[in-house]
């Protein structure tokens, strides 16, 4: 029987302390998946099943976003959406409820699982704390055990745990994206700020070369003799691509800045979340969901 992996959630592993600074909810989640990777054998199966918070909103949120990125991290066989719910159906085991490690162990017996995750999150002073922990079904002792800090006054995490709508987003994000993607940066927008400050880079740096793309050639007229200078200017049309693509990247990164705040904190029933990369905001099941490049988180 393949070795089994189950998981129950929290983040940052033994011997790490915890940060101070703050991080984005879905970037933690990635951290924390691709740092369990790094303390277990590749090729486990591994579950996520069980994650305490004030929500069930919040907990699922995170399972989901936990085992989308174990499977993509392609390390580990990740338990599939029914597969767990068949375990939380025939245990009567809640998604964010107290779950004893005993349990945990004799369900990781039954399904040939090597490891058991459980996660909570804890509220401090101006801050939350997720925690993760990784246990061997075998030997009872913790694999890892990461954590990390999250802004409690990001818009998904304000949603998940009291179902209030996100802020619309403000004009500034969208004013410091006219400097090469700096508001999608601050966004915690990796995505969209690598794209518009890449297509304003190209503007900038076409709008820079443009004065200096003449090029003289001498010539002689074969009929009189006279040698004479030819000049080619490409100045004018580079300056023009120039300022188009830096338009072009200006335009993207206005849009930009409001799609990723509203798709990236928009939660379905389930609570999973998606991550709109294009110009037109995600809407689950619409024509701007077929047209828009759409990354799953």
């Amino acid at each position: 029987m393949t070795a089994n992996l189950l998981i129950v959630t929290s983040c940052t592993s033994i011997g790490r302390v915890p940060q101070t600074k703050t991080l984005l909810l879905d970037q933690t989640i990635l951290e924390m998946a691709e740092e369990i990777e790094n303390y277990v054998q590749a090729g486990q199966k591994i579950a996520v099943l069980n994650f305490n918070s004030p929500t069930e909103r919040f907990s699922y949120h995170v399972i989901e976003e936990l085992m989308k990125q174990l499977t993509r991290g392609r390390k580990l066989v990740v338990l599939t959406r029914s597969e767990i719910d068949i375990i939380w159906q025939e245990h009567q085991i809640q998604m964010s409820g107290i779950v004893s490690d005993e349990e945990f162990i004799s369900i990781g017996n039954k399904y040939g699982a090597q490891l058991v995750v459980s996660g909570s999150l804890a509220s401090l002073a101006n801050r939350y704390r997720l925690r993760i922990r990784v246990l061997n079904v075998e030997t009872g002792q913790v694999e890892a055990y990461p954590t990390a800090d999250i802004d409690p006054k990001e818009d998904i995490v304000v949603h998940l745990l009291s179902g209030a709508r996100p802020n619309p987003p403000n004009g500034l994000t969208a004013a410091q994206n006219l400097v090469f993607g700096l508001g999608s940066f601050k966004q915690g927008d990796k995505i969209g700020g690598t794209i518009t400050a890449v297509i304003e880079g190209i503007g900038v740096a076409a709008v820079a070369a443009s004065p200096f793309l003449v090029f003289s050639k001498q010539e002689t007229n074969p009929w009189t003799g006279l040698t004479y200078k030819r000049e080619r200017s490409y100045t004018t049309p580079v300056l023009c691509a120039g300022l188009a693509a830096y338009t072009a990247g200006a335009v993207y990164g206005v849009i930009r800045a409001n799609s990723f705040q509203q798709s990236g904190s928009t939660v379905d029933k389930s609570g999973s979340t998606s991550l709109n990369a294009g110009f037109i905001p995600d809407t689950h099941g619409s024509i701007a969901m077929l047209l828009s490049y759409t990354l799953r988180f």
